[in-house]
C-alpha cells in the first residue's frame, strides 16, 4: 500500500523533445525535487504526444530544434493539462512562435536560462511538497499580499 500512495503523490514532470540544457536543469530538478518525476519524449504523431503528456502536472515543451513539432505538441499540452500547466522552451526564436505561444496563454521561455531562472519556474508551478499538496491541485500558489487587516 505504501508504494501506491507514493505514486499517487508523485508530480510528473513532462519534458518534449529536450535538448542538453534543458535535460541538465531537469535533473537538477529531481535530485532537488524527490517527489517529482520527470518523463522524457521525443513522440511525434498525435497518439504518442497525447499518450507522453498523460496527466503531468507540468509540460515543457523545447522548440528550439523543430518549432513546427513543438506548436502540435504544444496544442496538444494545453488541450490536456490546460495553458497553465504548459511552458515554451527555445533557445532560438523561430517564425510566428513568439504570437502563437502568446495568443494561447502559455508561458514562452527564452533560453538559454540559468539555474535561477528555472529554479524560479518549478517553484511556481510545482505544489510545495507533495506529501501536503496533492497533484490535483493547481499549479500556481496562492499570491500573498501580506497579513490583511481588520476594516
Amino acid at each position: 500500500m505504501a508504494q501506491s500512495t507514493s505514486a499517487q503523490l508523485s508530480i510528473e514532470v513532462v519534458l518534449l523533445y529536450p535538448g542538453k540544457g534543458l535535460l541538465a536543469h531537469a535533473q537538477r530538478l529531481m535530485r532537488a525535487r524527490p517527489d517529482c518525476r520527470v518523463r522524457v519524449s521525443r513522440a511525434r504523431r498525435l497518439p504518442e504526444i497525447r499518450a507522453a503528456i498523460g496527466r503531468a502536472a507540468t509540460v515543457v515543451v523545447d522548440a528550439t530544434e523543430d518549432h513546427a513539432q513543438a506548436v502540435d505538441a504544444l496544442l496538444q499540452a494545453v488541450a490536456r493539462c490546460g495553458r497553465d500547466s504548459v511552458a515554451v522552451y527555445t533557445e532560438q526564436m523561430h517564425d510566428g512562435l513568439e504570437p502563437f505561444v502568446r495568443m494561447r496563454g502559455v508561458l514562452l521561455l527564452l533560453g538559454p536560462m540559468d539555474y535561477f531562472e528555472w529554479d524560479g519556474l518549478w517553484e511556481g508551478r510545482l505544489p510545495a511538497t507533495s506529501a501536503e499538496q496533492p497533484s490535483t491541485l493547481p499549479l500556481r500558489r496562492p499570491r500573498s499580499d501580506g497579513p490583511r487587516r481588520a476594516a
